[in-house]
């Protein structure tokens, strides 16, 4: 392991600055200066990354992937080793870094992070989340909730997934509450035990009222709620248009289920982003406050606008092109919920472009 990969490391986790004085007690300086360059360099291509439809005050510390990062280089040889291309490799590790550095310093003391990642439809977004996952594990995650969908088949596709790039490929350092055949059931151990440093702990689970009871019944105890203060904690909501917002029983679980974690990072994949976007971002909810992110188009995707050619001019095309004005509008000016919702809602209605 280079010395720059240490530094790197130390940077992540602590700061630039706080990674520069450190290795100033025993480096020339001339060295730690030239580290540092390196890191701020590494950082500004990740941040390049995007585009970002909105970014709120994000810290700005990741400068991607480091040489000793166990989880995604784990991950990474095994794409390499199904036979993907390296372009595809690249643009995987390139688009997942960028939601990573949008998220907060994982060595603040608290956090209340929700962002939203909008993605084609059967594009990658689990792919996506998977690599977003294995980052976030390599610097000290230590427990990663998944929201797969309302249904039983969804779930025990996402559950396969992770298994098969995450727990399989470092099966010493993930402890999962879920199988391919059972949803989350109340261990008989208490969270604190399983909430360790060493290792990271993995739950794929339905959006499901019962289910959900139970995971918030395991983890709000004393013992449990103790832990999760020093715990950072990631929240992957797929599908996060369906069943989290606007419901009268899974949003306010999923909304006590963030509550009992003073580290968390929500982050929302979507197809659909109307729902999330339309949220009052002066409530206490599943608004994404802090960013919302494009995944790009992958090379070879052929969606809907592709399908349209040659499509007779019978109106459909004009309301194609004012669905994307008003979700252009809508998310380009979050803060402005009411009047966005009233607009997208007209101009959708009348065929005519928000102002």
């Amino acid at each position: 392991m280079g010395l720059y990969t240490v530094f790197a490391d130390w940077a992540r986790r602590n700061g630039v600055e706080a990674a520069v004085l450190s290795f100033s007690e025993s480096l020339p300086e001339a060295l730690v200066e030239k580290f540092r360059r390196q890191f701020e360099a590494d950082k500004a291509k990740v941040q390049a990354g995007g585009p970002p439809i909105i970014t709120a005050g994000s810290d700005d510390w990741y400068s991607g992937p480091g040489d000793a990062d166990r989880y995604w280089l784990a991950l990474k040889a095994r794409f390499d080793a199904e036979g993907w291309p390296a372009e595809r490799i690249g643009s995987v590790d390139y688009s997942s870094s960028t939601v990573v550095a949008h998220t907060p310093r994982p060595d603040r003391p608290k956090w209340d992070s929700k962002g939203l990642v909008v993605g084609y439809v059967q594009s990658g977004k689990t792919t996506n989340f998977t690599a977003v996952v294995a980052k976030l594990a390599d610097v000290q995650y230590r427990l990663v909730i998944v929201l797969s969908g309302i249904h039983n088949g969804l779930r025990r596709q996402t559950q396969v997934r992770l298994d098969q790039y995450l727990k399989d490929l470092n099966p010493d350092r993930w402890v999962t509450l879920t199988e391919e055949s059972r949803d989350f059931v109340k261990p008989s151990h208490d969270a604190s035990a399983a909430l360790s440093p060493e290792k990271t702990v993995l739950a794929v689970v339905k959006k499901n009222a019962a289910v959900l009871g139970k995971l918030i019944k395991w983890l709000d105890t004393p013992n449990g709620r103790k832990a999760l203060e020093s715990a950072p904690v990631l929240i992957i909501d797929d599908e996060a248009d369906q069943a989290s917002v606007a419901t009268g029983r899974i949003n306010p679980l999923i909304r006590r289920l963030l509550s009992l974690m003073p580290r968390c990072t929500y982050v929302g994949y979507t197809a659909t982003p109307f729902a999330n976007v339309f949220v009052d971002p002066a409530q206490d909810d599943l608004y994404p406050k802090s960013f919302i992110l494009n995944l790009p188009r992958p090379d070879g995707y052929f969606g809907p606008k592709r399908s349209s050619v040659g499509m007779p001019s019978n109106g459909k095309r004009a309301t194609s092109r004012v669905r994307r004005t008003a979700t252009t509008w809508c998310v380009s000016w979050p803060r402005r919920t009411s009047p966005c919702c009233v607009q997208a809602a007209r101009s959708l209605r009348t065929g005519s472009p928000p102002p």
